[in-house]
């Protein structure tokens, strides 16, 4: 095993944590819902931030705990293993309201950009918690495995849940 580029590899999943975090943070200030409709005497548009849902609160929160639990790992060596985990559970968090909001958006056809900006900075987080964990690339992709199983695990739950969609209609 090699061990030169632990360190390294440890910096850059922290700072991609916490990139990931900022992301899904500022991606939750920002449109998750723009829809244009007619109107009798031409058209109106509805626009609709992330926090203005309570999946995009959740959202917030979680990328919060993200962007935290990357510096956390940056300053503290020995926060490294607790840091990606809570990483991890706040991005499998993350993936199951926006899952889920993904789903009603495909539906409708009016998605707004601030669940793009939001759905990136998850992928940031997932990529910072594989390359911070410490721990052979055998356990890394293991992790990886485990991660994405629960993040589908909750996709499919926050489908299922009332049969529609997890926090109630647009």
């Amino acid at each position: 095993m090699r061990t030169g580029d632990n360190g390294g590899r440890a910096i850059a999943g922290s700072l991609s944590t916490v990139v990931g975090g900022c992301l899904l943070v500022g991606g939750v200030l920002l449109p998750w819902l723009d829809v244009t409709y007619a109107l009798p005497g031409g058209t109106g548009t509805y626009i609709q931030s992330g926090w203005d849902r309570p999946e995009g609160k959740i959202a917030f929160f979680a990328g919060l705990v993200m962007a935290v639990a990357g510096v956390a790992m940056v300053c503290v060596a020995t926060a490294r293993r607790i840091g990606a985990l809570s990483a991890a559970v706040a991005t499998v968090v993350a993936v199951a309201v926006l899952g889920d909001w993904w789903s009603r958006l495909s539906s409708s056809g009016g998605g707004g950009y601030g669940v793009l900006v939001s759905s990136a900075g998850v992928l940031a987080g997932l990529a910072g918690v594989l390359l911070s964990f410490p721990g052979s690339r055998t356990q890394r992709l293991t992790l990886l495995a485990c991660l994405f199983g629960t993040c589908l695990c909750g996709v499919v739950l926050a489908l299922l849940v009332d049969q529609g969609p997890l926090f109630g209609t647009f």
